[in-house]
């Protein structure tokens, strides 16, 4: 043990009051305070995510961890056993730290002392409440939006708030297209009345049940035995382009609450729950905005197309809609490249991407799928709006004018196109990527800087570059 905490004071970035405790309880004799330490120290570090569990196939005993990144094994066995129970003062798990707390404090909060002896089993749960919260940073964003990314945070901490419920009520734009069991949208029709009389920001305590929203004492079927907490959850800071941008309430938590609890510290635990649900929002989307967006051009990337496309799919089938997918790709590519050198091929993606996002709608997908080749997804579009919209992005790209050292004159662009349309062009992603692929092929073989699109009744319809359009 003593081997193990001296290699992760060394190997580890430790908050310094923990250093100095753990470096003094490795200093003295006493086995219960050395144990002790130990046991700060490393959920501290797992808290802090430096240290995560490492499954080996064919190995049975007590849990590996390591550093990520690093190929050090940590065989932490020891420091999940329970403490042998004494006199003094005991240990509780607080997995949740308020925002009030200085800066420099230990990570969440990990122990603090607190009368009645000692927690047996805080050590292991606050273990597994680090594996759920990196399993759920592991997660994928796409295709389930946010409201399913919401409702897994709330799955990740019921297990630590026993006796609790969570739920989520979500205000537009924000609301679920599917029917989640802990997320769902306001309703817009019946409301209770203290839904119209609450201020922006107040927290309400509701000991009726008839006084909560309808959809969630659906939920419910009569399973309130205390009250309900509603606490307001505010949207997380925007980091488009690096600005915070605006602040706003995003919905309602309700915590479903046992009557015996202090009503006070309840209030108190509920706003720490919504600043921890806020929070799990925002790094998720910083999260899966590096792992699925590219990163020369900043549009998303394969990976997210193809899954966000086959939620998008679903979706169209469960409202009976249209989705469109069309393959745009960059014409003479390989001879900008021969030409005018690898920089400047790297300047025309990135224009080329900007003029497809500027040309389409927010609901609206612009993936790079291939060298210059991007995938463009519009939902609730039907055939002859795909025609408008290829014709606009063309002229859009066959006006930009690129200005490149190596070249005499400004580069000038076009990019030619094909698309299907659900449910006419196929039913799965495979066929319409295929149809839309024939399409792209077919518009380079006619001549380029043009759009086939997959016609179920006879003919591909052929657009042209409007140019004289307004």
């Amino acid at each position: 043990m003593r081997t193990v905490m001296r290699n992760l004071l060394n190997w580890c970035p430790v908050a310094e009051d923990l250093r100095c405790e753990v470096e003094a309880a490795l200093a003295g004799e006493d086995p219960l305070v050395l144990r002790r330490a130990g046991h700060r120290l490393v959920a501290a570090l797992l808290h802090g995510g430096e240290l995560v569990r490492v499954r080996v196939s064919g190995r049975e005993g007590p849990p590996l961890f390591a550093r990520p990144g690093h190929a050090t094994l940590f065989d932490l066995g020891a420091f999940t056993e329970p403490i042998e129970s004494d006199d003094r003062v005991g240990l509780v798990a607080v997995p949740l730290r308020s925002q009030d707390e200085p800066a420099g404090a230990t990570p969440g909060g990990a122990w603090v002392p607190a009368p009645g002896g000692p927690d047996l089993n805080a050590p292991e749960r606050l273990m597994q409440a680090m594996e759920r919260a990196q399993a759920l940073q592991a997660s994928s964003e796409a295709g389930g939006g946010i409201p399913r990314v919401l409702q897994e945070i709330l799955f990740m901490l019921e297990p630590d708030l026993p006796g609790l419920a969570l739920y989520l009520e979500l205000h537009p734009p924000l609301e679920p297209d599917a029917d989640l069991e802990r997320v769902f949208a306001g309703d817009t029709g019946v409301r209770p009345f203290w839904a119209a009389t609450r201020g922006v920001g107040e927290a309400i305590w509701i000991a009726d049940e008839r006084e909560l929203p309808p959809p969630l004492r659906a939920r419910l079927e009569g399973r309130v035995a205390g009250s309900v907490l509603a606490v307001p959850f505010l949207t997380p800071p925007s980091l488009e382009e690096g600005e915070p941008g605006p602040v706003r309430e995003a919905g309602l938590l309700y915590l479903l609450v046992p009557a015996e609890r202090d009503h006070r510290q309840m209030l108190q635990l509920g706003r720490r729950v919504a600043r921890f649900v806020t929070h799990g929002w925002q790094q998720r989307t910083l999260m899966n905005r590096l792992m699925h967006t590219d990163p020369l051009t900043g549009v998303r990337n394969r990976a997210f197309f193809d899954s966000q496309f086959d939620f998008e799919l679903d979706r169209a089938r469960r409202r009976g809609s249209t989705v469109a997918l069309l393959l745009a790709d960059i014409d003479h590519f390989k001879a900008i490249n021969d030409q005018y050198g690898h920089p400047a091929g790297d300047r025309v993606l990135k224009a080329v991407a900007r003029e497809l996002l500027a040309g389409l709608r927010r609901i609206d997908l612009v993936c790079r799928v291939g060298g210059e080749e991007f995938a463009l997804v519009l939902p609730d579009t039907l055939p002859a709006a795909v025609i408008e919209i290829v014709s606009r992005l063309q002229v859009r790209v066959a006006n930009l004018r690129l200005a490149d050292p190596a070249a005499a004159e400004p580069i000038r662009l076009t990019v030619s196109c094909g698309g299907a349309v659900f449910p006419g062009g196929g039913d799965t992603l495979d066929e319409l990527y295929r149809r839309a692929d024939e399409m792209l092929y077919l518009s380079k073989q006619r001549g380029r800087n043009r759009c086939h699109l997959w016609n179920p009744d006879g003919d591909p319809i052929l657009t042209l570059p409007r140019y004289q359009a307004p």
